[in-house]
């Protein structure tokens, strides 16, 4: 299969997330307005903004797009159905992918995160926040 194919199988797949995401949002419209009176019953765009729901379905596009062709490139995916997943599940592969390799907030192993003191014996003792100990302290009075 060709790059430009898989590219497309991705978009499509992170496009379908959207259109299911629509078709919920549609249903409970029609829910809505079946339950309440002519006069009462609530707009459309009570249930959709256009602008913000325009911007996500593209970047669900471009993210599933790439998703696909990384994971087709590598062979980590193949045939339509496994890019389509690939593309639908793109927002959450790629932030986990970038939290194994070491995106915001990751510490190789080892390392002490962010604010700890010590060395391994600071590691091995059970760490107690704050609000615990004080928790435990107002008890014991």
């Amino acid at each position: 299969m060709g790059l430009w194919q898989q590219v497309l199988l991705g978009a499509g797949g992170g496009l379908l997330v959207e259109l299911l995401d629509f078709y919920n949002r549609v249903a409970a419209w029609r829910q809505t307005r079946r339950a309440q009176t002519a006069e009462a019953a609530p707009r459309f765009r009570a249930y959709f903004d256009a602008g913000p729901d325009v911007a996500v379905a593209l970047t669900r596009a471009v993210l599933g797009a790439a998703a696909a062709a990384a994971f087709g490139a590598g062979n980590q995916a193949e045939g339509v159905a496994g890019l389509l997943a690939v593309g639908a599940c793109a927002p959450v592969l790629l932030s986990q992918l970038g939290q194994t390799l070491g995106g915001p907030g990751a510490t190789a192993p080892g390392t002490p995160a962010p604010g700890d003191v010590g060395g391994d014996e600071a590691a091995a003792a059970p760490r107690v926040r704050p609000a615990e100990a004080e928790g435990s302290a107002a008890r014991g009075r």
